[in-house]
């Protein structure tokens, strides 16, 4: 483990810096802060919003990679990005849990997990609604109007 610039100290987790401890990595923000609070907030409003470009991006990548260059719901067709989720076509989402920390993959994390992996097969795109059909009855309303049995994979 890397020790502290500052103090020597073990860095413990530390992502933004390091080469810093969390004590002396806060205090270095404070120090930064107190000097010019405006630039301070700026910055921080700046990198929100670097990071919600860089998540958005990675989740259209995502569905366009399980639900084709138009992604939409498999069960209902429906195309609004802003509904539309992954699901894991065998309800095994807890494989998506890190084996050492037991904590779950979700949001961007499971999207970069999974195109580290190459994109591993075993998900589905479907609507909020569908997803959660799926998860409270194991069969979606659209489903039932069909006279299907229940989810076909489709990767």
């Amino acid at each position: 483990m890397r020790l502290c610039k500052i103090c020597q100290q073990p860095t413990g987790v530390s992502l933004a810096r390091p080469t810093l401890c969390r004590l002396c990595d806060n205090a270095r923000k404070r120090a930064v802060y107190a000097k010019n609070p405006e630039q301070y907030r700026a910055s921080q409003r700046i990198r929100e919003q670097r990071r919600s470009r860089r998540h958005s991006d990675i989740r259209l990548e995502a569905l366009k990679h399980y639900g084709g260059e138009i992604p939409k719901c498999v069960c209902c067709g429906e195309e609004e990005l802003a509904f539309l989720v992954l699901d894991h076509i065998n309800n095994d989402g807890s494989k998506d849990r890190s084996p050492i920390t037991g904590k779950r993959r979700t949001g961007p994390n499971l999207y970069y997990s999974l195109k580290q992996r190459s994109w591993p097969g075993g998900l589905q795109v479907l609507c909020w609604n569908c997803n959660a059909a799926k998860y409270y009855s194991g069969l979606c309303p659209h489903q039932k109007r069909r006279g299907e049995l229940g989810f076909a994979p489709t990767r």
